[in-house]
């Protein structure tokens, strides 16, 4: 009984200390999962904030220019205004004739801080656009690579099934040759014929897919260029959008890539030889 209990007692010992390596291994990993969680959500929340002070610097350049455009309206104004009062006096002349010219000049300005907030905001809205646009193109490339991949894998396993019947087909026919060699009879004849059509009918069938395997291959290459060549046009825009708000920020010139997500090159490349 003694030694039953000691064992036991040893059995139970080795138990809470498997269990307790087991917990601390657990922690461990919850721990690491916590913390990688935690950088994701701080590397978001640092893109979203670059994001936003560059709309804030954009939307703080506009109500400038805006109050700019109004301060001199309203500088106009007070200059017209003096220079109606001024005009019931002969002897200040020269003064309302200075003062007219400081309108015209303020006028001008008025001018020239309005056409250029226009033409802010025109940009501000064709890059949005062309922003939206380049995003939409690479969303549906993404989906269409995707599909093709999986066409692309579905027709080689469709590929490699036929290459398996084709094989096995010419070592039936080739055991048939054998047979009719020994024997020339009509029915041998029959099954060998039966054979040899199947035979051809699947080697079409193989020829047939891999040349839509390799069709499909080529359509591949050119959509990845046409997806690096969009993503190359993507940071291009976010450069100049930034460009709008004051600056050109690397970080966002580098985020095109991640913010259009990546595409997966699944279509394996497999070199098959036909039998």
């Amino acid at each position: 009984m003694e030694c039953q209990k000691a064992a036991l007692q040893a059995v139970q010992h080795e138990a809470e200390s498997a269990k307790a390596d087991l917990r601390q291994e657990f922690e461990m990993r919850e721990e690491h999962l916590k913390q990688g969680h935690s950088k994701k959500v701080t590397e978001t929340e640092l893109l979203l904030f670059d994001l936003r002070g560059e709309n804030e610097r954009l939307e703080t350049q506009v109500k400038s220019a805006r109050d700019k455009a109004a301060g001199l309206e309203e500088r106009l104004r007070e200059m017209a205004e003096q220079a109606d009062s001024a005009a019931e006096s002969f002897h200040l002349q020269p003064e309302i004739r200075e003062m007219e010219m400081m309108c015209r000049q303020e006028r001008s300005e008025r001018e020239e801080a309005q056409a250029q907030l226009a033409s802010l905001q025109e940009d501000y809205r064709l890059l949005e656009m062309e922003l939206e646009e380049a995003a939409g193109k690479v969303e549906r490339l993404t989906d269409e690579c995707q599909e093709r991949s999986d066409q692309a894998n579905q027709w080689y396993k469709t590929l490699q099934a036929s290459k398996e019947q084709v094989l096995e087909l010419n070592a039936k026919l080739e055991s048939l040759r054998m047979e009719r060699g020994n024997s020339r009879g009509s029915a041998g004849n029959s099954l060998f014929g039966e054979v040899d059509d199947r035979r051809l009918q699947v080697e079409r069938k193989y020829v047939s897919l891999q040349v839509k395997h390799d069709s499909l291959e080529k359509r591949h290459n050119s959509m990845s260029q046409q997806y690096k060549r969009l993503k190359a046009e993507m940071s291009s825009l976010l450069c100049q959008f930034s460009v709008v708000g004051g600056r050109c920020s690397p970080h966002k010139e580098t985020g095109g890539g991640s913010e259009t997500g990546s595409v997966r090159e699944g279509i394996p490349r497999h070199q098959t030889t036909q039998t």
